[in-house]
């Protein structure tokens, strides 16, 4: 259960981290250059964020949790015409978790990391939008 706990615990490092740059900022630097929020006019911090906070979060997982495979999966939130929302499948030996850095655009008081089991507070609202893409795997064990 401890191992559970650190995994946990670093990936909610990380999507606090990065929820307070989109908090502070409005935008998510990624590889030294600032991506402004787009596509959207909701004002939360996190809306038009998920295509680079999720790849920053992918390069920050990476480097603290190197035994890992990182799924991103991509879909309609809201509705079909919306451009897909996008969140992160992270395994570790320890288990497999839903991370979303950008989740409280549409649930302002949600967390952003789930447990496999836990449930998440978004769903497709077209389940053929839904996109699963593995971007990097080096897990010793395939869970």
């Amino acid at each position: 259960m401890i191992a559970i706990l650190e995994s946990i615990a670093i990936l909610e490092s990380i999507t606090k981290n990065l929820a307070q740059e989109m908090e502070s900022t409005g935008t998510i630097t990624l590889n030294g250059s600032p991506f402004p929020k787009r596509f959207t006019t909701n004002s939360s911090p996190y809306a038009g964020l998920c295509g680079p906070a999720v790849a920053k979060l992918v390069d920050m997982v990476k480097e603290a949790i190197p035994e890992s495979r990182i799924n991103i999966i991509k879909f309609a939130a809201l509705h079909p015409r919306q451009p897909l929302h996008i969140i992160a499948e992270i395994t570790t030996e320890e288990g497999t978790y839903l991370v979303d850095p950008t989740v409280r655009q549409y649930v302002p008081d949600a967390k952003m990391v789930y447990l496999k089991g836990e449930q998440y507070p978004l769903a497709a609202s077209d389940p053929t939008s839904i996109q699963m893409e593995t971007i990097y795997n080096n897990l010793k064990n395939n869970h």
